[in-house]
């Protein structure tokens, strides 16, 4: 069973180009494979031509959909004629609605699709053929990351409330959207490393209508960051910028503190912001400052992620009334 979730450029510099990362996909799959794919994104529903055993998952829409976008986003080319792919809607990156104005291709039509999704600070809720589920996190790239995984326990064979209990209970790897109880109160703590997810993050944090927001935003360039932090070029702080007003502050740490805040500043965020390289006492301004009710997020790339968390952990509380919620299921009603 093989399951293929996006592609997004990440670490060039690394890794090589995209092009060359889906044909090295390719070209290791056996022919007699059973797919799991995202139909929302052109480069992985391609995979699904012409093959046999094929599951498709997708989103109608999110509240963050949009018929127009100016997000970074790979040109995508329609798999039977070369032509450019026409969208009628965008979720984000290339993932949305799409087809070929040129020759007949389209968007393939998920069997697992997920409607009227919504998110607050503490997860996502969704429903899929009638029945709801809910995830604890944020951030719709989580939604397709739990799709994917739902669509390949159903191909399994697995139940859907036994699903559903597994989405509920459902705890994140380091640094995914993790929610940390301090006793000055809630911070999220998410690796950020390529535009792309750094923009959904965004959409994230600004979709918490009506919240003050502080930030702390880590760059190293180490060698497992990438050396290039080119890429910083093509995040959308412009929509922070536009939103200004609910900034409380933004910390910049990390080794190139001062390359962020220039780009930061080029988003119109110049008078909240400041520089701090030193992690530890980046966290320490950030949690010494934060108000009640405030939205606060802490951003690093790989380097800085484990030794942020790490002085996360030490000053956490234990959180009870999440550990007190009960797994549910529920079916609405037909008709």
């Amino acid at each position: 069973l093989v399951v293929i979730t996006n592609f997004f450029p990440d670490q060039l510099d690394r890794y090589g180009s995209l092009e060359t990362i889906i044909n090295l996909v390719q070209d290791s799959l056996p022919p007699d494979a059973h797919f799991i794919l995202n139909a929302d994104d052109p480069l992985v529903a391609q995979f699904g031509l012409g093959k046999l055993h094929t599951l498709y998952y997708g989103v109608e829409k999110t509240p963050e959909s949009k018929v127009e976008s100016n997000e970074s986003r790979e040109i995508c080319y329609c798999p039977d004629c070369g032509d450019e792919l026409s969208y009628s809607l965008f979720h984000y990156g290339q993932l949305g609605l799409y087809g070929c104005l040129k020759c007949e291709y389209e968007r393939p039509q998920p069997q697992v699709l997920a409607t009227e999704v919504s998110s607050n600070l503490e997860g996502i809720t969704f429903m899929i053929d009638r029945k709801e589920y809910y995830i604890p996190l944020q951030g719709y790239y989580n939604l397709y990351n739990a799709l994917a995984a739902l669509t390949a326990a159903k191909r399994l064979g697995y139940k859907d409330r036994e699903i559903a209990e597994g989405l509920k209970k459902f705890v994140p790897q380091a640094g995914r959207m993790e929610g940390f109880i301090l006793p000055e109160g809630r911070v999220t703590l998410t690796l950020v490393k390529n535009p792309t997810g750094f923009n959904q993050v965004i959409q994230t944090i600004l979709a918490l209508k009506e919240q003050k927001i502080r930030l702390l935003i880590g760059i190293n360039d180490l060698g497992a960051d990438g050396r290039d932090i080119s890429w910083l070029q093509d995040v959308n702080f412009e929509l922070l910028g536009e939103e200004v007003a609910w900034i409380e502050e933004i910390v910049c740490s990390g080794l190139r503190a001062e390359d962020l805040a220039s780009r930061l500043g080029d988003a119109g965020l110049e008078s909240k912001l400041y520089i701090e390289k030193e992690p530890q006492k980046a966290l320490a301004r950030i949690i010494e400052n934060m108000g009640e009710n405030e939205t606060v997020f802490i951003l690093p790339n790989y380097t800085l992620l484990f030794e942020i968390r790490e002085l996360l952990e030490a000053r956490k509380v234990e959180d009870k009334g999440s550990q007190e919620e009960s797994v549910f299921i529920r079916e609405k009603s037909k008709g």
